[in-house]
């Protein structure tokens, strides 16, 4: 009877410290996260957008860094046969975030936070239409450079120690100016280039309310 008595307590002792084990990360964690966006307009039902590193320096503060690439390529081949006559276009956009975040309140599972992000943003495209090996134009019209700068806030679940899934909310802007545009052209293998200033930029503000789904670990 003794020994079952001790077994029950060593037992509760355990489901106790169990159910007080603290989900939240401490000062010194640092976990890596890829974001997804489950539905998109094009038809892809699942794409990678952003892979994100966080390095906590406290129990509630954490700096970010994040990394994101997407591109998209299409070419058009009218004969299979020749192979070498071909229109191909191609843009993308990479980018590179720092920031900060401040987890204010963690309750079991749920952990919450808030803070900011600025980054860099480099847009590339291009354009080619083939006729031949010896025949063809290029340019690269749609490359530009710019800037974000968000403010964010956010919610991690902790489905396991370590494991977390989460939903963002960004508050912000972007803005890429345009770069110098260059024309390529071969005729009849005699090559000629040629580079135009292009103004303007492209600009979007507002609410990033993208469903996204974060899935990230911490170790």
């Amino acid at each position: 009877m003794k020994k079952l008595l001790i077994a029950a307590l060593v037992l509760g002792s355990a489901m106790c410290a169990n159910a007080e084990e603290s989900f939240a990360p401490e000062a010194g964690d640092f976990s890596t996260e890829i974001q997804f966006t489950p539905f998109k307009s094009t038809g892809e039902s699942f794409s990678m957008t952003v892979l994100q590193g966080r390095y906590f320096f406290s129990n509630n503060d954490a700096f970010i860094i994040e990394l994101g690439l997407s591109g998209d390529h299409n070419k058009e081949v009218p004969d299979t046969d020749h192979d070498n006559i071909f229109t191909k276009d191609y843009s993308g956009r990479f980018q590179l975030n720092i920031g900060y975040q401040r987890h204010f309140y963690n309750y079991k599972r749920i952990d919450l936070y808030a803070g900011g992000k600025i980054g860099y943003i480099h847009d590339f495209a291009g354009h080619k239409s083939q006729a031949s090996d010896d025949n063809w134009t290029w340019n690269n019209s749609g490359t530009g450079n710019g800037f974000n700068i968000y403010l964010t806030t956010g919610i991690d679940f902790y489905v396991y120690k370590g494991l977390y899934l989460g939903a963002e909310i960004n508050l912000g802007m972007t803005d890429v100016i345009a770069t110098n545009t260059t024309y390529k052209t071969c005729v009849a293998g005699t090559e000629n280039e040629t580079k135009t200033k292009i103004g303007g930029h492209k600009f979007h503000g507002g609410f990033d309310c993208n469903p996204r789904l974060r899935l990230g670990w911490t170790f």
